[in-house]
C-alpha cells in the first residue's frame, strides 16, 4: 500500500531469503535484520512465493477480520493485512522499481481519515480505491482474490464477489500475504492466513503454494510464523518498539 510498492518492499528479491524457494519441507530460515523504519518507513511481516519463471494466472489467501491500528493515520499512515500479485512477469514500468502488481487488503488509516476498509490498488502507474463493502466482524473469515483475466486486465474479487478491474497485463510470478504498516507502534492482533493458493495461467484451476519464505523487516516487532509450511501461517506484532 502507499508508495511502497515503488520500491517493492525494499525490493523483495533483494531479501526474501534470497530468493530460496523450497519445494516443500521445512521453510527456510528467516530473513536477515533490516531496519523497519529505514528509507521506506513501512514494517513488514510477509510470506511470499515465487514460480520459478514459470507463468501462474493470480493469487487468493483467507484470513479473519482484525481490528488494526495505525497511530499515524490523519499523516496518512496504515496498519493493514495484504495479499500482492506480481504482474506484467515481473517487468517494471518507467520509473517504477521492480514489478509491477495488483494488491489488496484490509486497513486502518484510509488517506488520512481514522477509520477500517477494504481497498484494493495497482502499480502502474500506482492507484488505490477504497472497497466499499464491510469487512465483516472481527474473527470474520474472507477470501481475497486477484487473477488474471485476459491479456490486459487483472480482477479483484471480495468473497468471489468481483469489485474491480486493474489494468495489468500478464503474468504473475511471485505472490506476498502478510502485514504492512508506516507505524512500528501499530496495533496488530494475531490474523491468520490460509489457503494460500495460486492460479495456473490457463483459467481457472487453482493449487496450493508449493514452497514458500517468509520475510521480516524486524523481527522484534512483526513476525512470520507457519503454522501449517507452506499452505497456513499467521503473524501479528509480538514484540515491542522501538523497530
Amino acid at each position: 500500500m502507499g508508495a511502497r510498492r515503488a520500491a517493492r518492499a525494499i525490493t523483495l528479491a533483494t531479501g526474501l531469503a534470497s530468493v530460496v524457494w523450497l519445494l516443500g519441507g521445512v521453510p527456510p530460515a528467516k530473513a536477515a535484520h533490516l531496519d523497519c523504519m529505514g528509507t521506506l518507513n513501512h514494517c513488514y511481516a510477509i510470506a511470499t512465493t515465487s514460480s520459478g519463471g514459470t507463468n501462474w494466472g493470480g493469487g487468493q489467501a483467507r484470513w479473519d477480520t482484525r481490528s488494526y491500528y495505525a497511530p499515524d493515520w490523519a499523516a496518512w499512515g496504515f496498519a493493514a493485512e495484504v495479499i500482492w500479485v506480481t504482474t506484467r512477469s515481473g517487468a517494471s514500468c518507467g520509473v517504477e522499481m521492480g514489478p509491477t502488481w495488483v494488491e489488496m487488503g484490509l486497513t486502518h488509516g484510509w488517506q488520512g481519515q481514522n477509520m477500517r476498509t477494504l481497498y484494493w490498488a495497482d502499480g502502474c502507474p500506482y492507484g488505490k480505491h477504497r472497497i466499499a463493502t464491510s469487512p465483516g466482524s472481527d474473527g470474520s473469515l474472507h477470501v481475497y482474490t486477484v487473477q488474471q483475466y485476459n491479456s490486459s486486465w487483472y480482477k479483484v474479487y471480495f468473497d468471489f464477489n468481483f469489485v474491480a478491474n486493474a489494468e495489468e497485463a500478464p503474468w504473475t510470478r511471485e505472490i506476498d500475504v502478510g502485514i504492512e504498516t508506516t507505524d512500528s507502534t501499530a496495533t496488530f492482533p494475531t490474523t491468520t492466513d490460509d489457503r494460500l493458493q495460486r492460479r495456473d495461467a490457463t483459467c481457472c484451476t487453482w493449487r496450493y503454494w508449493s514452497s514458500g519464505s517468509e520475510y521480516e523487516s524486524d523481527p522484534a516487532c512483526y513476525v512470520w510464523t507457519w503454522i501449517t509450511y507452506p499452505t497456513k501461517g499467521k503473524n501479528g506484532r509480538y514484540g515491542n518498539p522501538p523497530c
